[in-house]
């Protein structure tokens, strides 16, 4: 089935990423101009976050979603980072939490879309690992104990 007709016929088409997404939509619409239309319905063409997003709204939403997690916002996210890595010891303080939380929080998310078995122990080999690993169990628990769902993780819920 040509993806083309699919669109026009309603159906969604998930793609890896935003510029993807916005490539598709933008053939998309110079197809509908050249066979000389004039007017057509926007595709439903999203990037998997969006999708995954979209999905989680219409199960919360639902009588199913009763009681679910609530979904953390990019901002909401960085900031529990920065709560759990800013009162670090007192023997080694660090000099950029702001900036040690965003790569945290992109290691974990990096972690999850690949799928890391970083609870396996295999990465414990330098003090870095060891405290990213800290940082981790500790962002699990308090996701956990306020019934919060982070983005990395809403795939696999």
């Amino acid at each position: 089935m040509d993806i083309f007709y699919a669109l026009e016929s309603g159906a969604t088409i998930v793609t890896a990423n935003s510029r993807l997404s916005r490539d598709l939509r933008a053939r998309f619409h110079a197809r509908q101009r050249d066979t000389g239309r004039r007017s057509w319905a926007t595709p439903d063409v999203l990037p998997l976050t969006v999708f995954l997003e979209r999905l989680w709204n219409d199960w919360v939403y639902s009588p199913k979603g009763a009681g679910a997690p609530v979904l953390l916002s990019p901002a909401q996210e960085y900031a529990v980072w920065e709560s759990i890595i800013g009162p670090a010891p007192d023997d080694r303080p660090l000099l950029d939490v702001p900036s040690t939380a965003q790569r945290v929080s992109n290691a974990w998310k990096i972690a999850h879309d690949d799928d890391l078995p970083i609870r396996s122990g295999e990465f414990q080999a330098s003090d870095d690992c060891q405290a990213f690993l800290g940082w981790a169990r500790e962002y699990e628990q308090t996701c956990l104990d306020s019934r919060w769902l982070g983005r990395a993780t809403l795939p696999g819920f």
